[in-house]
């Protein structure tokens, strides 16, 4: 039996929170989420995971008050480089989505297409094990 994954989620709203999660359980993904609503959470949760385990991936709403999303991404690249962030707004526009992009994010998603959720968690956790394997060595005779 495989480890449940490993989620820490900055979400300040329990309905959108709830589907996300329910999104998750219900494709059979078993999950272990650690739920953040603010700012100072989100950073206790990045500095010292009271678990000693690192999170396998982050979801992180576009804005949550007195804080935003582009500041979560770049705090969770700076003390969190492995582990993928997906950004999941309920309104962000195509200009938005790209800065996301720059700063780190490894996908954005919008609340109304949850259905990508699953795919993107998939794929973002697939590339972090890639980009951490070591490279075959190729020898020539």
């Amino acid at each position: 039996m495989t480890r449940p994954l490993r989620v820490l989620h900055l979400e300040d709203s329990p309905r959108d929170a709830e589907m996300l999660h329910d999104k998750l359980k219900t494709a059979g993904v078993s999950t272990d989420i650690v739920l953040v609503n603010s700012k100072e959470s989100f950073e206790a949760a990045l500095s010292g995971d009271s678990s000693g385990d690192s999170f396998d991936i982050i979801l992180s709403d576009y804005n949550v008050p007195g804080y935003d999303g582009i500041a979560a991404v770049m705090l969770a690249r700076e003390k969190r480089p492995e582990t993928p962030v997906i950004v999941v707004s309920g309104t962000m526009g195509e200009d938005e989505a790209v800065k996301y992009l720059h700063v780190g994010a490894t996908d954005d998603l919008l609340k109304a297409r949850l259905e990508r959720l699953v795919p993107a968690v998939q794929r973002a956790i697939q590339e972090a094990e890639d980009s951490t394997r070591p490279s075959p060595i190729a020898f020539s005779i």
